[in-house]
C-alpha cells in the first residue's frame, strides 16, 4: 500500500496494519533497517536521534509501535519521501 495511504489512515486513528506495511511506511520516512535480531526489527534514522524496536504480532503491527512511529514523526518533523 503507499505511504501516504497508510499515514493518512493512522491520523485518522486506524492503527491495525499489516506488519509490512508499517516497516514500508517507516522506511518512507527515512528509517533503515539496522538489523534484524530474531524477530526483533531495528531501524535506525540518519538525521534524528530515533531507534524503533518492531516486532510483528500475528503479522500486524503492534499499536504501541505505530503510536511510536507517530510520536517519532512529530517531536522530529519527519516527512514522507516523495
Amino acid at each position: 500500500m503507499n505511504p501516504h495511504k497508510i499515514w493518512r489512515r493512522i491520523e485518522r486513528g486506524n492503527l491495525d496494519l499489516s506488519f509490512v506495511d508499517f516497516l514500508r511506511l517507516a522506511q518512507a520516512f527515512g528509517f533503515q533497517l539496522d538489523r534484524i535480531r530474531g524477530s526483533h526489527h531495528i531501524l535506525v534514522h540518519e538525521s534524528a536521534p530515533v531507534m524503533l524496536n518492531l516486532q510483528a504480532e500475528r503479522r500486524r503491527a503492534k499499536r504501541y509501535q505505530v503510536r511510536q512511529l507517530m510520536a517519532a514523526v512529530r517531536e522530529h518533523g519527519l516527512t514522507l519521501d516523495e
